[in-house]
């Protein structure tokens, strides 16, 4: 599903509960952030080595790992919501190719 920011907002103002978290990338949660005040799992704005770790763990759900596995690692960090950018796996000039995914799996041997 495709769907412009501005309608991401909306949908997370208006249909879930004000005090829900939110995961995914990091340029994706600071304008989550910015447009809707939700709780974040990874914030981008505070660095520090817990939320590093943190963001590592969310990334997972880009990586090759079973939905179990991704399941628990949100559940940790008390995510409600993931939200998923496929322009992160889906480059327009190599579709098949996961910048992201790659690096996520080399970095998980």
């Amino acid at each position: 599903m495709y769907i412009n920011l501005l309608d991401l907002f909306t949908v997370i103002s208006d249909f879930t509960h004000p005090d829900a978290s939110f995961a995914g990338s990091m340029q994706l949660m600071a304008a989550v952030k910015c447009g809707t005040n939700r709780r974040l799992a990874n914030h981008p704005h505070f660095e520090d080595r817990e939320l590093r770790d943190a963001t590592r763990e969310i990334y997972q759900m880009y990586a090759r790992k079973t939905p179990n596995y991704v399941y628990n690692k949100i559940k940790k960090y008390n995510v409600d919501y993931i939200i998923v950018e496929d322009s992160i796996c889906l480059g327009k000039d190599k579709p098949n190719y996961c910048s992201l995914k790659e690096i996520l799996d080399i970095g998980n041997r």
